[in-house]
């Protein structure tokens, strides 16, 4: 059986805003982990719209990677069936 302090380590997200074990847990204790799976991603997704908003793809970028990456599979299909 695990430990006591293994099982707390485990928890450490969990221990840094005052969360009790099975117990009425303080304001802090409730709203860290609404952050952790809400306010992330949702950050993330911000950073990510920030990226493509500043790098956009042409028609003739794209036309240009798919170009590059099809030359990459044909190389690669042929390589393999030597």
């Amino acid at each position: 059986m695990k430990s006591e302090a293994h099982r707390r380590e485990k928890l450490a997200v969990l221990d840094a805003p005052g969360c009790i074990p099975n117990g009425q847990q303080p304001e802090p204790a409730v709203v860290a982990p609404r952050w952790l799976y809400a306010g992330v991603p949702c950050f993330c997704n911000m950073f990510a719209v920030a990226i493509a908003y500043r790098y956009p793809v042409t028609r003739q970028m794209h036309a240009a990677l798919r170009r590059t990456i099809n030359e990459g599979v044909d190389l690669y299909r042929r390589e393999s069936h030597d």
